[in-house]
């Protein structure tokens, strides 16, 4: 069996629909994400600035300086990085991970300032695997105001997902690959954060045994842009 806490945030990725009934478990507490205490945030000393520019075929009313991290940790760790130039009042950001070893399946939450940022879309960047026996299933949407939420992992086409130990196989993850990107509408000038709550993140192996991370979100400002003349 998974780990109980961290069982109900797979579930509520919803990987297991196709496959199991007890995939139709959703938290019923998502709401409450978004109000979590800042601590649950790891910051690491070293950050970097970069500004999303706006598109030059129409004009942008904000853009956004997000305080990331320009050498994470080492050992396994999860981390956001944003894109350069994402067109007017948008910015897209990766979820970045590293040093995660065998990896066979991933859910999480991103928790996020509402009236600051519109979540717009989400795209899993992390493949494991198309072809052959094995294909990839993977969810990213918006749970509730101010949550997302992502999964993706390994499956079997001719066997049940984690019926036996290494029973489907899985990836490795060791330098930094592009696991998602979320991308949100700019709202308006404020401060805000972007997070990862603790108790709903989840790494497995392939053995079904969970992977100790890192997850490392930041701070972001967003500022009203000039209008030129």
């Amino acid at each position: 069996m998974f780990f109980p806490a961290l069982a109900r945030v797979f579930l509520a990725a919803s990987l297991l629909l196709a496959c199991s009934s007890t995939a139709n478990s959703v938290l019923t507490d998502a709401a409450h994400v978004a109000d979590e205490a800042a601590a649950d945030v790891i910051v690491p000393g070293d950050s970097v600035t970069a500004e999303v520019l706006p598109d030059t075929t129409s004009p942008a009313l904000f853009r956004m300086w997000y305080d990331g991290f320009s050498n994470p940790p080492a050992g396994p760790t999860l981390f956001l990085e944003p894109n350069s130039v994402n067109g007017p009042n948008l910015i897209t950001l990766f979820v970045m991970a590293k040093d995660l070893g065998d990896l066979a399946g991933t859910a999480f939450y991103v928790a996020y300032n509402t009236e600051l940022l519109r979540f717009s879309n989400g795209q899993n960047l992390l493949n494991f695997g198309d072809s052959g026996p094995y294909f990839t299933s993977n969810v990213v949407k918006e749970l509730s105001p101010g949550v997302l939420t992502f999964g993706a992992a390994r499956f079997c086409k001719d066997k049940i997902p984690w019926g036996s130990t290494d029973q489907c196989g899985g990836i490795e993850v060791g330098e930094a690959v592009k696991v998602a990107a979320l991308t949100f509408e700019l709202l308006g000038s404020g401060s805000g954060s972007l997070r990862f709550p603790k108790g709903h993140t989840l790494l497995l192996r392939p053995d079904r045994t969970a992977v100790e991370a890192k997850w490392i979100g930041g701070s972001f400002i967003i500022e009203e842009m000039e209008v030129q003349p």
